[in-house]
């Protein structure tokens, strides 16, 4: 799902149910749903692995080249953007 999708999705839902536009806003921490959490934080620019889940360690908080090298702590040079994808952590 992209971000522009998500948005849309939120847009509808809110609009299709306005009482709810106040509510607690908390996210399902498992694909069935069995553990649920507040979400806290803004939306937040990442890069993930391409080819990888999506976990802590193929995930770089951050918004060019420079922040993969830095977490990686390899040369700028040295990085291949295309092995990476841009992401939005929504919490």
């Amino acid at each position: 799902m992209t971000l522009n999708e998500y948005i849309e999705g939120l847009i509808e839902f809110r609009n299709n149910n306005p009482t709810l536009a106040e509510a607690t806003a908390i996210y399902s921490a498992d694909d069935e749903g069995n553990r649920h959490q507040a979400i806290y934080y803004t939306p937040s620019a990442a890069f993930a692995e391409r080819g990888f889940s999506y976990s802590p360690d193929t995930v770089i908080h951050g918004t060019t080249s420079a922040d993969i090298a830095d977490d990686y702590g390899i040369p700028l040079d040295e990085v291949d953007i295309d092995e990476w994808c841009q992401v939005v952590i929504v919490n």
